[in-house]
């Protein structure tokens, strides 16, 4: 039996996969759990079968994992959820903004050679009891467009009321946007 405390990439685990060999990997980072799990199913595909265990296996656990501060804080719930939908975990480890970047998935359409990127973002907020979050996506044709909006909605006077910072019906400091470019295009 193989033993690796500190898996890592899954180099030892692979290679007892390998030699059909029963093997038990620990790593304490989603990051790499993660990783191991991709690089053992892509390697065997359906001739491996393994548990995993200590990741979110429901919402109270994810949330769990979401408010902990230890072991990279939050980034260990980004790296879990990025896995969820089989993504590469983004380069850009930083504090603050970055960019809306968390993960990238590569796609090939069906009926052409070339290779596309979605890029993966995740949120997770400090939800209050009687809080709601909502999310809204507008696709607009071109810049210019979205500035025209733009301009006929600051100057609507319905909206007036909500244009003071201090009559807000939302927390704008709580709020996440960005000026995306579209990938895909239906």
């Amino acid at each position: 039996m193989g033993l690796d405390p500190f898996c890592g990439c899954g180099t030892a685990v692979h290679a007892a996969q390998k030699l059909k060999r029963k093997w038990i990997g620990i790593d304490i980072t989603h990051l790499a759990i993660s990783l191991i799990e991709k690089r053992l199913k892509d390697a065997f595909r359906n001739r491996v079968k393994f548990d995993v265990i200590g990741t979110p296996g429901d919402l109270e656990a994810a949330r769990d994992l979401a408010q902990r501060s230890e072991h990279d804080g939050r980034y260990q719930f980004q790296y879990w959820a990025v896995s969820l939908v089989e993504a590469n975990p983004a380069q850009n480890k930083k504090k603050g903004a970055d960019g809306g970047v968390d993960g990238i998935k590569f796609f090939r359409d069906l009926d052409k050679k070339e290779a596309h990127k979605i890029v993966v973002s995740v949120k997770s907020v400090k939800l209050k009891p009687d809080e709601t979050v909502v999310f809204s996506w507008i696709v607009y044709k071109s810049r210019a467009q979205r500035d025209a909006i733009n301009k006929k909605a600051m100057a609507d006077p319905r909206l007036a009321d909500m244009m003071d910072p201090k009559a807000m019906p939302f927390d704008g400091k709580r709020m996440f946007w960005g000026g995306f470019k579209g990938l895909v295009e239906f």
